[in-house]
């Protein structure tokens, strides 16, 4: 008889415990600190940038779906919530402990919840060693893909091209920078304007430079192809005369006069592929492109030298 009740009292508690084991929710928290060889707008691009994850996802996380993304104004903090399965998350906070132009301090923290596998529950419960070890390989994933970038930076994805030698009229001015797309355009249709039509090039291409200055205003210049023969223009017009060199090229579709973020990524991406920018980037228009709009799709072109 005493051995029946031990044996009730076991198999009730047993019960009790299964059934606790698969009703209610089990979760493990894992936190650690890394350091990220990148200042802190490429660190957070590169989690922003969410269609991109599966370069660093991995182990458990792989083929989990993205349900929500929070990221702070500031850019100090970011938060994201991931779905295992139909009631299992994964709840993720990346936050920056210090940085600097070149690194960023974070802490980063997941919380694995799991509702329904009692599998993957006991496996929380007695092996979760193994989550974290997936855990710090993502992480170790997401360092490479920032400090050792092939193609690709903080979702941009560069090109190394020959640019050949070019004649440009040229045509220059100080803006507001509120005004600054508003001039490329402008520019453009005074060099058209002025320029003989079969001396032009390219007609479907024209290029411009700006620079940001302190008091609100920019400085802008744009730049249109035209025939080598072309020796002479009037003022305020100028040749510019382009050698052919090496370029890294990548697509943006930010407003133009922010665009500046882009060239700061691509910057810190020659840096990590052992080059330099040598002169002022080119932005590439195309006239199929709908101008009016200053988000219209760009090409950013970025002559570098090597410093191996």
């Amino acid at each position: 008889m005493q051995f029946r009740n031990i044996f009730i009292v076991l198999f009730v508690s047993l019960l009790i415990a299964g059934l606790c084991l698969y009703f209610l929710p089990t979760n493990r928290k894992y936190s650690t600190e890394a350091d990220i060889s990148a200042d802190k707008n490429i660190t957070f691009r590169t989690l922003r940038d969410t269609a991109n994850w599966k370069r660093w996802d991995s182990g458990y996380m792989h083929g989990r779906q993205l349900v929500d993304v929070i990221a702070d104004k500031t850019g100090n903090e970011f938060h994201y919530v991931t779905r295992l399965d139909d009631r299992s998350t994964v709840e993720g906070s990346v936050s920056v402990i210090k940085s600097n132009q070149w690194s960023t301090k974070i802490l980063w923290t997941e919380k694995v919840v799991l509702t329904k596998n009692i599998m993957q529950k006991l496996r929380l419960l007695f092996k979760p060693s193994e989550f974290k070890e997936s855990f710090l390989e993502s992480i170790a994933k997401f360092k490479t893909v920032i400090e050792s970038p092939g193609n690709y930076m903080a979702g941009i994805t560069f090109e190394k091209v020959e640019i050949p030698a070019n004649k440009f009229v040229v045509l220059s001015d100080t803006v507001n920078v509120k005004d600054l797309y508003a001039a490329v355009i402008r520019l453009r249709k005074q060099i058209v304007a002025a320029i003989p039509e079969n001396n032009i090039r390219e007609e479907d291409l024209f290029y411009s430079q700006h620079e940001l200055l302190p008091d609100s205003t920019a400085f802008v210049r744009v730049g249109v192809i035209v025939d080598h023969d072309l020796i002479q223009v009037p003022p305020p017009f100028d040749l510019l005369d382009m050698d052919e060199y090496a370029a890294i090229v990548m697509q943006v579709d930010r407003p133009y006069a922010e665009i500046n973020q882009d060239v700061s990524v691509m910057h810190q991406w020659l840096k990590k592929n052992n080059a330099r920018p040598a002169f002022d980037f080119w932005v590439e228009h195309h006239m199929a492109e709908d101008l009016t709009s200053e988000k219209a799709p760009m090409t950013i072109i970025q002559e570098y030298y090597s410093v191996k």
